[in-house]
């Protein structure tokens, strides 16, 4: 009888330390899907969030670059035929020169026989060229210039296209290419000559450049000078 409740004692015994083998403890167990479910959503949420303030920087910069109301916000125009004067010293971490530029829009036409898209503008309803004759005179002096050199023909103020304070602008334009345009008749007058630092060059140049506009609209031709200031000329 004894030896009998030994050996019961003894199975007993034996089962518990099989249970106890058999459950493995928290630290054993594989990680909740639902708890990772929950980090992937929080990792999404937070690049979602970085995406949006991303998004956010481009529309400011974009604004700052193309967008017509703040381009709009202090316009200088300057009737057709007149000349606009811009000077001062330009920096980035490439480069430093000092400029003074005079830009004259001579003469404008509308170019009646040619559509838009012929040139490569954008399709607009309605949008017809104008061609422009203009004028431009620099005069560069290079204070430092990491290249080492740039051409004197690569310093012009930048050319954007048409623009009015209603309709919104297209901007597009097209100096090269065709019989008697800018980019021709700048390469004549400064030919391949580059400026170091130190060095200082000049030009004056005449051409045409071609615009798209909206009919019936009071359009200016825009250009924007080193320091990003807009200037509008009439073209009527």
């Amino acid at each position: 009888m004894k030896s009998k409740t030994i050996s019961i004692l003894l199975c007993v015994l034996l089962c518990l330390c099989l249970v106890s083998c058999g459950n493995p403890s928290n630290s054993d167990l594989p990680a909740d899907p639902e708890n990772k479910s929950s980090s992937s959503e929080k990792q999404n949420t937070d690049n979602e969030k970085k995406y949006s303030h991303g998004s956010e920087n481009n529309e400011d910069k974009s604004a700052d670059t193309g967008n017509t109301e703040t381009v709009s916000n202090a316009r200088t125009e300057v009737p057709l035929g007149e000349a606009f004067k811009s000077s001062g010293t330009y920096e980035d971490e490439l480069s430093a020169y000092n400029y003074e530029y005079e830009f004259t829009v001579l003469d404008s036409n509308p170019m009646e026989a040619s559509a838009p898209e012929d040139y490569g503008f954008p399709t607009y309803n309605g949008a017809e060229l104008r061609i422009l004759d203009v004028r431009i005179s620099a005069n560069i002096t290079v204070i430092d210039d990491k290249n080492k050199s740039s051409y004197l023909y690569d310093f012009m103020p930048r050319l954007w296209g048409s623009d009015t304070p209603h309709a919104g602008g297209i901007f597009a334009v097209k100096y090269w290419g065709f019989d008697g345009c800018l980019d021709d008749n700048l390469h004549d007058v400064t030919g391949f000559k580059t400026l170091k630092s130190g060095e200082s060059g000049s030009y004056t140049a005449e051409g045409k450049v071609i615009i798209s506009v909206i009919p019936g609209e009071s359009m200016y031709f825009v250009i924007s000078s080193p320091d990003d200031n807009f200037i509008y000329f009439c073209i009527k």
